[in-house]
């Protein structure tokens, strides 16, 4: 099981393009009952009712949240800590270098650590795209672990969940999914073990850590060429722990029944980590079995009672690192929208997340 490098480019490329379209769609419903939502968009006739196109949020159509934002930061640690490693013949822990990336994306939320300020880390046109768009909901875990960060490769000190690890985690999942030798269980160890201390960055609790990890060796088999499917099988069967096996395997069971937000609803709300990725998990099956469209995979994804945006742009993710760029839905993005605006941008992100393995000083 393998794919080639460009495969593995077109696959990273639409999994940070659907993670951003996912999390634009949800953005705007993100804190509004089902019920509200239906009510201000219409029972529509489509099977899934709610929010079907992109719409207003943070003063503008089709805005990316703090999702997207880190996401691009924690791809962009990883590439900056690669080239180091490569400049300078020496790398500390890579987790250290996208704490440092992350605590620069805190500057751009008006906010900031102190002890990180002066450091000359990572893109500057990332920097200034992000600071342009400003704060678009910050979790207030990320915010706080950041702000009291001593050592970049320390542990949070607190008990929190939340879904603000998995909704970042996907360029760990490719980046270390590209560099393993092979997908032996010994090889997605340390996949799962950079998911897991990715996550650590800002959230103490195990099984937000665990989450990660799991959704990180999830996108990696993928990237490798193993169907959707089968990489939720084999990363819940490996490296699967109670705390967050049990809502994954009850959404691989419900999609054996007829779609629908009563059956995603009966995996929580997608607050913390367990129930976002099992969400997710529920819905992206749906488009990978091609039960749903794509379109309407992310749909199912956003209408619900719970995070929306988290929870549609983990299912972009999935969908994108399954199908690559063929599947990606240029009349949701649309042309006059933010996250239209920044494909690019994505699309450079997903590219260099898999050439930088082939980076050599000049």
């Amino acid at each position: 099981m393998s794919t080639d490098k460009y495969t593995k480019i077109d696959k990273s490329r639409a999994c940070l393009i659907l993670g951003a379209l996912g999390d634009a769609l949800g953005a705007p419903v993100e804190f509004m009952k089902y019920n509200e939502i239906v009510a201000k968009y219409g029972d529509t006739p489509n099977i899934i009712k709610g929010i079907q196109m992109l719409d207003d949020a943070y003063g503008k159509k089709g805005a990316i949240t703090d999702d997207t934002q880190m996401t691009l930061f924690a791809a962009d640690g990883l590439i900056s800590a690669f080239k180091r490693g490569a400049e300078r013949g020496i790398l500390g822990e890579y987790w250290g270098y996208t704490a440092i990336s992350y605590a620069k994306w805190l500057e751009t939320q008006s906010q900031g650590n102190p002890n990180y300020s002066d450091f000359d880390w990572g893109s500057h046109e990332l920097f200034e795209v992000v600071k342009k768009q400003g704060q678009r909901g910050p979790g207030n875990t990320c915010v706080s672990s950041l702000k009291a960060m001593q050592k970049p490769a320390e542990p949070a000190k607190n008990d929190s969940k939340g879904c603000g690890t998995v909704m970042r985690v996907a360029p760990i999942g490719i980046f270390f999914g590209n560099l393993i030798k092979d997908t032996s269980k010994q090889e997605l160890q340390k996949v799962y073990d950079e998911g897991v201390n990715d996550a650590a960055i800002t959230h103490g609790h195990q099984t937000a850590q665990h989450a990660s990890g799991i959704l990180a060796v999830i996108v990696a088999l993928v990237l490798h060429g193993e169907s959707l499917e089968k990489a939720i099988r084999v990363a819940l069967d490996d490296f699967g722990t109670q705390d967050v096996s049990g809502l994954c395997e009850k959404a691989v069971q419900l999609v054996n029944e007829s779609p629908s937000v009563e059956n995603l609803q009966k995996l929580g709300e997608g607050w913390v980590a367990e129930e976002a990725l099992a969400i997710a998990i529920y819905c992206s099956l749906l488009g990978s079995k091609k039960v749903l469209s794509v379109e309407d995979s992310l749909r199912l994804a956003v209408n619900h009672d719970g995070d929306s945006d988290s929870t549609g742009a983990i299912t972009g993710n999935l969908l994108g690192i399954e199908f690559g760029t063929k599947v990606i839905p240029q009349s949701l993005i649309g042309t006059d929208t933010e996250v239209s605006s920044l494909v690019e941008l994505l699309r450079k992100y997903g590219e260099d997340l898999v050439e930088v393995a082939d980076y050599r000083q000049s």
